[in-house]
């Protein structure tokens, strides 16, 4: 309607006034839509950033949880070491012990066979030593004896004569 009021030549005031009233109807709703759009996208700007505060605490969260984590595996590590260094140690000494304890068995049995070898020497010699005690007794017995005969032997020869 309004192609034909300019193409005329002829606009009305009160045309103008519709006409500018329609644009500004127009201009508002627009200016409206984009206002609301804009709150749109500031609400979303500000989702986006509190997700991104979110993210870096929970990524300075992870960090420091991580942390943690690996001194808590070193310092378990480090016991597991010692541990582990502290049985092999201890395997070690063991082991030492037990050859001790072999070398000890040798060298016990080896007294006790020595000690049994002494100990039948000892009863040979005690026996050897007896025999010859039992041997003398008798020599001293028939010495005597035969100082006995021979004293008799002698007075009887003094009689005699």
């Amino acid at each position: 309607m309004l192609e034909y009021y300019f193409s005329n030549g002829i606009l009305s005031s009160s045309v103008r006034a519709e006409s500018y009233r329609w644009k500004t109807e127009q201009l508002k709703s627009q200016c409206s839509k984009l206002e609301h759009q804009v709150m749109q996208l500031e609400l979303v700007n500000r989702e986006l950033q509190y997700s991104i505060q979110q993210a870096r605490e929970e990524g300075r969260t992870s960090e420091t949880i991580q942390r943690q984590l690996r001194d808590q595996l070193d310092r378990l590590e480090t016991r597991l070491s010692g541990e582990v260094e502290g049985r092999q140690v201890a395997e070690m000494r063991m082991r030492e012990l037990e050859v001790k304890m072999r070398s000890l068995k040798v060298s016990h049995q080896q007294s006790q066979e020595a000690e049994d070898r002494i100990k039948t020497q000892l009863q040979t010699e005690s026996e050897g030593r007896i025999l010859q005690g039992g041997l003398y007794q008798e020599q001293v017995c028939a010495c005597a004896s035969m100082h006995d005969l021979l004293a008799l032997a002698l007075l009887s020869g003094q009689r005699s004569s």
